[in-house]
This record gives C-alpha cells, sequence and structure tokens, in this order.
C-alpha cells in the first residue's frame, strides 16, 4: 500500500497488458483454442478485435472431445450436455459451458459485433473502472487545492470534496468555481468521458483507451 504508483512506458505498458489479457478472457471464454491464437496474434487494440476475431472464426470449429454425463454419485450437478435442440452446435464445439452457463463460440460476423463489442466492455469495465475510481478520489485534492469558492459552497454546490464525481468537478471547473490548469483540465475531460463511456456500457475504442492508460500512468 505504501509503494509510489508505477508511471511511464512501463506501467502503461503493463496496463495495456491488462486490458488485453482481460478480454481475451471474456471474448473467448471456454474456447482455449480461440483463447491461445488470439492472445498472440492480436495487437491487444479494440478496435481491429472484430476483423481479427472474424479471420481467426473463419473455419471450421476443432472437434469436441466427448463428454461423459454426470456420475451417479453427484445426481444433483448440472447436466453437462445442452439439451437436444442444442446438442447438434454442441457437438461441432459452437457451444461450451462457462461459468454456470451455455456459451457460443464468439464469431465476428456484422450480426454477432454488437455482442463482441458488449463483452470487450465487460473486460475493460473490469480492468479500468476501479482505477478511474481511485483516480477520481486523487483528484479530488487538486479540486480543494484549485478551488475558489470556499469548502461549504463548493459542497453545497457540487457535493462534499471527498465524495464529488468526475461530471461535478468538470461542471465547477466550466462554472471557474474551480481553475484548473491546462494539463489538469485535460486529465479530468479524459477521466469524466472514460467512466460515462463504461457506464453506459460503451467500449473505449483505440484512441480513447490509450488516452484514459496515457493519463492513468502519469
Amino acid at each position: 500500500m505504501t509503494r509510489p504508483r508505477p508511471s511511464g512506458p512501463a506501467a502503461r505498458h503493463q496496463l495495456f497488458e491488462a486490458v488485453a489479457q482481460a478480454t481475451v478472457v471474456e471474448v473467448c471464454g471456454p474456447f482455449l483454442d480461440l483463447a491461445a491464437r488470439l492472445a498472440v496474434e492480436w495487437d491487444g487494440l479494440p478496435d481491429g478485435l472484430p476483423a481479427h476475431l472474424l479471420r481467426l472464426t473463419d473455419g471450421p470449429e476443432p472437434d469436441r472431445v466427448p463428454v461423459p454425463g454426470p456420475r451417479g454419485a453427484e445426481p444433483t450437478a448440472a447436466p453437462l450436455h445442452p439439451n437436444a435442440s442444442l446438442r447438434a452446435e454442441w457437438d461441432r464445439g459452437r457451444i461450451d459451458r462457462w461459468d454456470g452457463r451455455l456459451r457460443r463460440r464468439p464469431q465476428a460476423e456484422a450480426e454477432r459485433e454488437h455482442g463482441v463489442r458488449t463483452l470487450v466492455w465487460l473486460a475493460q469495465n473490469h480492468a479500468l473502472l476501479h482505477l478511474i475510481d481511485d483516480a477520481r478520489e486523487r483528484f479530488t485534492e487538486v479540486i480543494g487545492v484549485r478551488s475558489r469558492i470556499s469548502v461549504t459552497e463548493l459542497a453545497a454546490r457540487y457535493g462534499p470534496r471527498a465524495e464529488m464525481e468526475l461530471g461535478a468537478m468538470w461542471r465547477a471547473h466550466l462554472q471557474g468555481h474551480v481553475r484548473l490548469g491546462q494539463p489538469e483540465a485535460d486529465r479530468l475531460r479524459t477521466l469524466r468521458a472514460s467512466r460515462n463511456k463504461l457506464a453506459h456500457r460503451t467500449a473505449l475504442d483505440n484512441t480513447s483507451l490509450e488516452a484514459l492508460v496515457h493519463v492513468l500512468c502519469s
């Protein structure tokens, strides 16, 4: 807890890698053959993922190893096979069990691209949201130093400083009640925009992700 936060190029690389790994897990799920290839061949940037995924999935699925039914000693275990209506897809390796439910092998055709982007959002949300919240908490110190109005008035207008949301900080800046330097304003803008996108189930694109990683690691 007392070690300084990493910063600079090495920290940015580590954070990009953490987001990429989380994305591979969310997108590929139990399909380890696909996860292994994606982990090696994909550059980790979200904009190119659908097209890259299409290249990797444009072909026959690997044969499934037969899965035995539940053992007699476990009568309450969830069935390992799907029902009859899905059995053909199961046998072709298009469906597998993941996190207690059936999961389709990811595809990147136009009709399924929205689902892929949702999985990318889930990965980014998992890897980045807590870091954005940590950065918000640290930025409250900047707000306190840069405020041009009293602590009481600041709290009345925008909420208690320790709990102030990024949107409230941005409004205080726009209203002139907090005077931020340009680098501080740019940092706050990036944090606010990234938090809003993730809160609205929108994955960050290449530009947004790179800007956020730079802010979080500087």
